[in-house]
């Protein structure tokens, strides 16, 4: 559908936009994409692991919907958060002006901050997928098939 868009973030001491309001990308891009985010090729050096902004992330994210009709914005996070300038409290308060979003959040590992992952996901009838390393594509599949019937979905 041409009305369909896709933006893709990374986030670690700040947040890089990698591509925004994508009306689709051919096979060549989704692949070149792939590989840059594979070899960390987005951020600077050292960057790759030093830090998480998580919540300032997902924060931006959802403002970029615009409050779109079926809007949906999916995390995926080790939990950690060591680099905010937003609050869990701020994306929860989105919720009342952003009510078209849905939020699938998709965490790796043992959380400390889970209730707050759990308050997000909540605040937009949204979902959290919790999951182990070696099951983020199972874990991405899950999220397509949430989506089904609401959106159109590609898994990559």
């Amino acid at each position: 559908d041409n009305a369909d868009r896709l933006s893709l973030y990374v986030f670690h001491s700040q947040v890089v936009p990698l591509f925004q309001n994508a009306i689709k990308l051919d096979i060549n891009s989704r692949n070149a994409l792939v590989d840059n985010i594979n070899k960390g090729t987005y951020i600077g050096p050292g960057e790759l692991y030093s830090c998480t902004a998580f919540y300032n992330a997902m924060y931006r994210a959802i403002l970029d919907t615009n409050n779109a009709p079926s809007s949906f914005v999916i995390g995926l996070t080790d939990g950690q958060d060591n680099r905010r300038e937003r609050t869990y409290h701020d994306i929860v308060n989105l919720a009342s002006r952003f009510n078209n979003v849905k939020v699938i959040v998709i965490t790796v590992g043992n959380l400390k901050n889970e209730p707050d992952i759990r308050a997000i996901c909540n605040a937009f009838n949204g979902h959290h997928l919790k999951i182990g390393v070696n099951d983020i594509n199972k874990a991405f599949e899950k999220a397509a098939d949430m989506l089904k019937g609401q959106t159109s979905v590609e898994v990559l």
